[in-house]
Formats: structure tokens, sequence, C-alpha cells
């Protein structure tokens, strides 16, 4: 997992391409929340898994709308098997804006209930799925303080 944050933190630095850094910057660091879904995906889903299934199970944990849009355009291009140089050279980051809106605004559980333990009243998730949504939360939340950090508006 942390091999995962220092890509996107490697992805970032790379994404500048010397351009003024006030929409780059931004769309850069859209892009790599972007490529670490879609690389959790790769890595951790099981192949039998459908957009159905992960619906249902993100449904049921409660996401967010904009924590689900995220989830179903990173599945999609997992499933569609886009490689990380096009999601940098044409993902124009909506669903990650709507996401990272989301959260400043104070949305907590923007992927649903994340908690090590369920409830009685609660089913227990997949561990894969937790362990996404639980990285895809901390690198999100890392943009957000990198952006706030930056001099110029992000």
């Amino acid at each position: 997992m942390k091999k995962i944050i220092f890509a996107v933190i490697a992805v970032v630095m790379f994404g500048f391409k010397g351009y003024p850094q006030d929409n780059n910057t931004a769309l850069a660091l859209r892009r790599s929340v972007m490529i670490a879904g879609v690389e959790l995906f790769q890595r951790t889903t099981p192949t039998k898994i459908s957009k159905e299934d992960l619906n249902n199970l993100i449904v049921e944990m409660r996401a967010s709308k904009e924590g689900m849009i995220f989830l179903n355009k990173a599945f999609e291009f997992y499933r569609k098997e886009v490689s990380t140089e096009d999601i940098l050279n044409s993902y124009e980051g909506k669903e990650v804006n709507e996401l990272v809106k989301f959260l400043k605004n104070g949305g907590n559980e923007a992927f649903g209930n994340l908690s090590e333990v369920a409830t009685p009243n609660e089913k227990e998730y997949p561990k894969w799925l937790k362990d996404i949504l639980k990285v895809l939360l901390e690198v999100t939340t890392i943009v957000i303080n990198t952006c706030n950090a930056l001099p110029w508006p992000c």
C-alpha cells in the first residue's frame, strides 16, 4: 500500500510537464487519484467480480454518491484495461473533483463504513474492498492536504 502512495507522489511530480501550475497541478492530482484507484482494482479485485456486484457492495456499505461515481469510473478503467499513460494524457478528473469537493465540505464516509469490525446489525464486507477503499481515502486526503499546502489555487 505504501508503494501506491509513493507512486501517486511520483505521478504528481512527473505530471506537471513544465506548464503553468495553476490548472495543471489540480489536474495532475486528480489523475493521480484515479490511477491509484485503477491500480488498486488491478492488484486486489477478484476476477469474478462484475460491476453490478461491486455496485451492490458499495450500496450496502452506504457509500456517498460521489464515492460511488468515482469507484465506478475507476472500475470501468480497470475492466477496459486503460493504461496509466492514457489516464495521464486524457482523464479530465471530473469524478475525483466531485469526490474531493464532498470530502472538503465535511463529507465523511465517502466510501461507506470502513471500520474494522462490523456491528451486530451490519454485514461483514470483503477485506479486499475495504482495503481498496481505505487506501483511496488516504490518497484522496493526501491530495487534499497537498492542494491546501500549495501557494497557488488548486
